[in-house]
This record gives structure tokens, sequence and C-alpha cells, in this order.
């Protein structure tokens, strides 16, 4: 990975765009610092970004979370079959660092920058799918008469689900306000579009997209934008990225006439290793959304899954089986807080109101 190194600025006229000597990459909080210090000789703000540490610290949080799971299975198995716990067996066994390989291989090593949904459903169906196949291992090596390993499996699958997507979410509230989490980027435009994606990147660290630098050609010569150093002109963009090492870049489409916007991505393809373009549209929910390909038009594709009726029926199917699951457990609790409302208020325990609509 890069290393950043940020140098003071040499005086130049007032509409020159101001001249850094970056190596890489800096933190978002620290280049409020830079300008305010920027006249300063002497003053610098050195910062590292590592793909390889921030993907570190999500397979340590997957495993830690694979392992808590395990352990709480192999403590509940004893409590409902009566059997000596498996857990053990579990953590000497390949099967952690299985998780560990097939979530590398979904792409869920950084996971950055993936949508939430994303990332879930990604969790979910390698999570499922490995614990079905040691399922099925099991199944073969023991025969189908011993529920033990069917019962921790099942357990710690179940416990899986929650607790990897909490863990890494408490690991990006922790680590993201650390200057190695994520990617740094290079924001290329200018105008109101590109100053509000800087400033949601700036205010979200958590997404892990971090803005380092702006390449526009900007009408007032700022010399930031939302606390980002505007670096010069898109003409100056090839050696903007071998100076600087810059291999990420975000193109905001809204400024820009179609022509321009093809000729420029095409130019950004041969010169950053990853260009996002983000489309001239605001406020669209970017759950279930693709990209489709209509003869060199980009079209995105959004799909209300819940309006198939053979959806509409699994989710049915899943919802009275987790109720009837469920029942021993929330049945008395409401019978409790039904018995609680009727003697502190009068009228019925349940509130019912008729509301227009669907």
């Amino acid at each position: 990975m890069t290393q950043a190194l940020l140098k003071d600025a040499t005086p130049s006229p007032p509409a020159a765009y101001p001249r850094l000597d970056v190596q890489a990459v800096v933190q978002p909080r620290a280049l409020d610092q830079f300008l305010s210090s920027r006249a300063d000789s002497g003053k610098r703000v050195q910062v590292r970004a590592s793909l390889w540490r921030t993907s570190a610290v999500l397979v340590a949080s997957d495993l830690a979370a694979l392992m808590g799971a395990m352990a709480i299975a192999g403590w509940l198995q004893p409590l409902i079959l009566d059997v000596p716990g498996l857990s053990h067996h579990l953590y000497s066994s390949p099967l952690p660092w299985l998780f560990l390989a097939v979530y590398a291989g979904a792409g869920l090593y950084p996971a950055i920058p993936l949508s939430p949904p994303d990332e879930l459903r990604r969790i979910t169906t390698t999570s499922t799918t490995v614990y079905l196949s040691a399922t099925v291992a099991a199944w073969l090596i023991t025969g189908l008469s011993d529920t033990t390993w069917w019962t921790v499996l099942g357990i710690s699958w179940v416990l899986s689900l929650v607790m990897v997507p909490l863990m890494r979410d408490v690991v990006r509230q922790m680590a993201s306000s650390r200057p190695w989490w994520g990617y740094s980027v290079a924001v290329v435009g200018s105008g109101p579009v590109t100053e509000s994606v800087l400033h949601t990147l700036v205010n979200h660290p958590k997404i892990g997209i971090k803005p380092v630098a702006v390449i526009g050609d900007s009408p007032m010569h700022q010399s930031s934008i939302a606390g980002v150093p505007v670096i010069g002109p898109i003409s100056r963009i090839r050696e903007f990225v071998q100076e600087y090492q810059l291999s990420y870049a975000i193109v905001p489409m809204s400024e820009m006439t179609d022509h321009r916007a093809s000729r420029l991505i095409r130019r950004l393809s041969r010169l950053f290793k990853c260009v996002m373009v983000i489309p001239p549209i605001t406020h669209f929910s970017s759950l279930w959304v693709s990209p489709v390909d209509l003869g060199g038009f980009l079209g995105l594709e959004s799909r209300c899954r819940l309006l198939d009726p053979g959806r509409q029926a699994l989710k049915r199917v899943l919802d009275l089986l987790l109720i009837a699951l469920g029942m021993p457990l929330w049945l008395p609790c409401m019978a409790i807080i039904a018995i609680a409302v009727k003697l502190e208020s009068a009228g019925p325990v349940f509130f019912t109101q008729s509301r227009p609509g669907l």
C-alpha cells in the first residue's frame, strides 16, 4: 500500500491551484490541520491508509464472531441434548478457516464499498453454504441417527448470521476514525454535486471511502472543498496520478455532458485501477438495484422482490414458522404485558387504528 506524506504548499498567486507534495493519501480529519498550517513552513501531515490492515481487522472480527457463535452453541448443546459439548471439536476443525476462505472468495475483504444490504446478503449466503456443507459432511460421517452435530451446527449457523454482521458493525464504528481504514480516493469534478459527495464521504467514515484530493476545474479556484484539497485541473490528471500515486477515482456525472463524461471515463480507466461513476440520480434507493447493459446504454434495474407471489408465500411460511418457534418465549411475556396494561388503563389491550392507503 502507498504511504501518505503531505508537504506545505509554496506561495502561489491567488488564482492558481495550491501546489502539494503528496506521496499518497491523507485522512479527511487531518485536512483542516493541513489547510490551516500550509502557510507555516516545515509542518507536515503524514497518514497511512492500508487495505491490508483493513482486511486484517475484518478477518479478526469475523474469526472472533465465528468462534463466539461456536462457543455459545457448544455451551447450549449439553442443555438441549444432555450430552457432552462439541465446541472444542469445531475449534480444532478447519471449519473457521474455511469460513474465512469462502468470505474472501465472496469479496467480503475488505468489503469496501459494499452496501450494507449487499454485505449482509453475501454473509448470509456464504455462511449458509458452509454450514450446510458441514452438516452434510457430519451426516455422511456420523449417520442420520446422530443429531448431536446437527444441533451444534444449526445453533452455530443461527448465531453466526447475527454475530458476524454485528461484530463487523462494531469494528467499523471503532476503526472508521483511524487513518488506515478503508480506501483513499480522488474525486474528479467540481460543483454542487461534487461538494455534496465530499461532505457525505467525510461525514460518514464508516462507509470506508476517504476522499484525499479533488481534481477539477474549480471556477472559484478553491483551495479545498469540504476540507479536501483541490490539487489541480483535470487537464493535469495524469501528472497527479503519477505524482500522488492515486489508484481510485470517483466521478459525479451530473456536472458533465454525456460526451465529455464518456471521454473522461475512458481516460480515467487507463489511469486508475478503479473508477466509481455516480449517476445523476439523487434520493434513489440502491436496494435490489443492479446495472444492465442495453446495447451501450447503462440501465439501473430496480426490483421489488416482495411483489413476487413465490417470495410472498415463502416469507409468509417463514413468518409463521418463526412465530411458532418463538411462541414459548414471547407468549408468557405478552400475557404479562396484557395484564399490566389492563390493570393500568381502560379500554382494549391491543391498539387499533384505521388508516387510508394500501
